[in-house]
């Protein structure tokens, strides 16, 4: 099947979307696999990973090295047509090994989830407009989960007015999510991700300059 007949199949299938269709149920299901890695790093060994990461030179760091590796990346891919188009074509193996990427994110912050699972997903043959789909599906377990983890961890008491507050600003971070993977996506149609690339390796610069001289 051609790239362009499976393209369209996909549109046809927005259309008639459904959460009870087979194919969904096991996209979600693939989903899910793909958040077990960063859970498991998360529920185990997230004071650790605060401790001894969180603090200016490893986030400098990752934000100039993420930023290298997409632009090697890119360059590499130059000329190279992606095996995977469609969703549905990704295998329970690669969505395994797309949240063993989002793992780097739970660890070394300043990576970037987003930017460790898409880049991960074009290592393996998947184009950009389904790599940062399913990296966007993927968000959504991911913030509930750590959310309630840190709910849990504060040990917080649900009081009126407070939980009023806390769902607005979830609505208002899913809205404003939602709208920015639409330009995102929109953007990843027609152009790389060096511009992106280019925006880390700038900011982990200024980060390690503010924060050498300061």
């Amino acid at each position: 099947m051609s790239a362009s007949s499976r393209q369209t199949q996909t549109v046809k299938g927005q259309r008639s979307f459904s959460f009870l269709r087979p194919d969904v149920l096991m996209l979600w299901a693939k989903l899910l696999l793909a958040c077990v890695p960063a859970a498991i790093v998360g529920l185990f060994f997230d004071d650790l990973i605060e401790k001894h990461f969180y603090n200016p030179l490893p986030v400098a760091l990752a934000l100039i090295i993420v930023g290298l590796l997409f632009i090697i990346v890119e360059q590499s891919l130059k000329g190279k047509h992606p095996r995977i188009l469609t969703l549905n074509e990704m295998s329970w193996s690669l969505a395994l090994i797309i949240g063993l990427f989002q793992v780097l994110a739970a660890v070394f912050p300043g990576v970037s989830r987003s930017g460790a699972t898409i880049l991960g997903a074009l290592i393996f043959g998947v184009s950009r407009k389904v790599a940062s789909e399913f990296t966007f599906l993927l968000a959504l377990p991911v913030m509930l989960g750590a959310s309630l983890l840190k709910l849990l961890r504060l040990n917080y008491q649900p009081q009126a007015i407070e939980t009023v507050i806390l769902l607005v600003a979830c609505l208002s971070a899913f809205i404003v999510s939602i709208l920015t993977m639409r330009f995102l996506i929109s953007y990843v149609q027609k152009h790389d991700f060096k511009a992106f690339a280019y925006y880390r390796i700038a900011l982990g610069v200024l980060v390690l300059v503010l924060f050498t001289f300061m």
